[in-house]
């Protein structure tokens, strides 16, 4: 066969058969060492010459691959040398068209409903939090949802899988990527800002949450009456009735409150905390804050603690603020008051920004929808959280709370009368913006979509404010009290005169076995300093009071050019519209 394969190559030669050599004698003086018939086959198609049966089997092979593209209706990612862009734009085109892959802080992200373990949180079955999409997972994805084919170098189509290196390119491509921006996940209809309410399950773009609802419509009522609307507040009151609050005008609004707000909480831009506290254990606050987390999703929250450290705290923090779930309970906090830096901001600026321990990427902006529960025994807040966070207070006032018996399970009957009480929300948010009444009340600031929504509705059906709980937060805060105290003393020690950090050191502890310090001073310094009272720690204290407010007192401080700062305490007359400091 190969003799006649060359024979009849060779007759193609102006000199074959020219007389001076027999083709055979030719033929057989080929070296096999030297020049195999796959060389010879080589150089005949290098010159133009297509092998028959060759070509025959190429043209069927590309029959049978467009016969079976027409009878696969996914898209086709073809991986040709030299086009590995385009591949990576219909790999995104495939990814984006699901409407269920998204990008979040420079990651493509996906939602699932899976237990899982993220960084020591453990997130239990059919919690919805938005998962990372690893490389592997996003070339099963592409496998999935395109018929992928490896172009040979003859230009034969062989169907393939999604190689994982591709599949890791993708991920680090992020500034080309086309997918929507997810800011979480909502559990709850949607409250549109004209009025309208979305129940349709999957992303919403107007709000970049992924709506987590299959509870049907609502069915509010066009134009709801103020009576509707107190009928439905009502019904709310009376599924937390049952909770011992400490006082029944003020702790039992915050309470209703935030069911309003869990029912509200991804129609809301920024949305305060709820704490939840009493003096002795087992009375009832994680029962509350879990039947307020029964209206914003209908799986129990993603449970935290707060570890063995305030830095493991900040990384649980970090985690829960990435998997953006519904609503995240931070359970039986017994630290010497709650401070987070990354609380603070998640709450009022709506995300934060995060940098994932032990890994060398980038910190990234993550946005955030998720509604903040915190319980804890004799609960307080540190400054930055004092108006981040609604306090309601509970007090059985019994001392073995544990032997009460309870009528009712409020948890449970908000769970099986779910999308009843999310009615009786939108019916008095409707009910009030109907109204067109306007509410005059002292203002929260930052939290302007929770007044509109939550707190003037109620203000309008009568109920308490519930910013007055702030204010009392704030004049109970122990931390801030000693803060008071030690204003109040350095205005007594030094009346309308400057000094430094130093120089109260001097006068509380003088220096010399037999100096007596003021012991007053003395006594509020050992307070509000951390460990050893010394002139760097009082440093710190007054660093973090000047310019601030506290009891009538307000700390200025100058100084600069790598000098110490000098102080002055002043006192604030208050404002007679207000009764308070101005």
């Amino acid at each position: 066969q190969g003799l006649e394969l060359w024979d009849a190559w060779a007759k193609s030669s102006p000199k074959y058969g020219d007389g001076n050599r027999d083709p055979l004698d030719v033929w057989k003086s080929i070296n096999p060492t030297h020049a195999t018939y796959r060389a010879l086959f080589a150089q005949a198609q290098a010159r133009g010459w297509q092998n028959p049966k060759a070509n025959a089997q190429r043209i069927e092979n590309q029959a049978r691959a467009q016969a079976a593209r027409a009878d696969d209706p996914r898209p086709v990612i073809a991986l040709a040398q030299g086009e590995r862009a385009q591949a990576l734009d219909k790999i995104d085109a495939v990814l984006a068209d699901t409407g269920r892959v998204f990008q979040r802080g420079q990651r493509v992200v996906h939602v699932s409903h899976a237990p899982a373990k993220v960084r020591g949180i453990e997130i239990p079955e059919q919690v919805p939090h938005i998962s990372e999409a690893t490389a592997g997972w996003i070339a099963c994805k592409v496998d999935e949802l395109a018929r992928v084919e490896r172009i040979t170098k003859h230009g034969e189509a062989k169907q393939a899988d999604c190689p994982r290196e591709l599949a890791t390119l993708y991920t680090e491509r992020h500034d080309a990527w086309q997918l929507p921006a997810v800011r979480g996940i909502a559990s709850t209809p949607l409250l549109l800002p004209d009025g309208t309410i979305n129940c349709a399950h999957g992303y919403d773009p107007h709000s970049g949450l992924w709506l987590d609802w299959r509870g049907g419509e609502l069915a509010v009522p066009e134009h709801p009456t103020r009576a509707d609307a107190l009928a439905a507040v009502q019904r709310l009151a009376q599924l937390v009735d049952t909770f011992p609050f400490a006082d029944d005008k003020i702790d039992r609004v915050i309470a209703v409150a935030a069911l309003m707000a869990a029912a509200l909480r991804p129609s809301l831009a920024r949305c305060p905390a709820f704490a939840f506290t009493s003096p002795t254990p087992a009375t009832g606050k994680t029962k509350l804050a879990r039947t307020v987390g029964a209206l914003c999703d209908k799986t129990p929250p993603l449970p935290l603690t707060y570890g063995h450290s305030s830095e493991e705290f900040e990384k649980s923090l970090s985690t829960a603020v990435i998997l953006g779930t519904p609503v995240t309970l931070v359970d039986n906090i017994n630290a010497d008051g709650l401070n987070s830096n990354t609380l603070a901001v998640a709450v009022t600026e709506g995300g934060a920004t995060i940098r994932i321990f032990g890994s060398n990427r980038d910190a990234m902006r993550v946005e955030s929808a998720t509604l903040w529960l915190i319980t804890g025994n004799n609960l307080w807040m540190a400054d930055d959280l004092l108006r981040r966070v609604l306090v309601c207070e509970l007090d059985p006032g019994v001392e073995h709370p544990e032997l009460r018996r309870f009528a009712s399970d409020p948890e449970a009957i908000a769970r099986k009368h779910r999308g009843d009480y999310l009615r009786d929300v939108h019916i008095i948010v409707r009910a009030f913006r109907q109204s067109g009444e306007q509410i005059e009340a002292e203002p929260f600031a930052g939290f302007d979509d929770f007044v509109a929504y939550v707190r003037d509705p109620l203000l309008w059906l009568g109920w308490p404010d519930l910013v007055d709980k702030v204010m009392q937060i704030k004049r109970g805060n122990p931390k801030r009290a000693g803060e008071g105290d030690l204003l109040a003393e350095l205005a007594r020690v030094f009346p309308d005169s400057w000094f430094k950090a130093a120089t109260v050191l001097d006068r509380a502890m003088p220096a010399g076995a037999m100096a007596l310090g003021d012991s007053e001073l003395r006594a509020v310094l050992d307070e509000v300093c951390p460990g050893k009272v010394s002139a760097r720690g009082i440093g710190k204290v007054l660093g973090r009071v000047k310019g601030r407010i506290i009891n009538g007192y307000r700390l200025r401080a100058h100084g600069a050019g790598g000098h110490a700062l000098e102080y002055r305490v002043e006192q604030v007359e208050p404002d007679p519209q207000r009764g308070l400091p101005m």
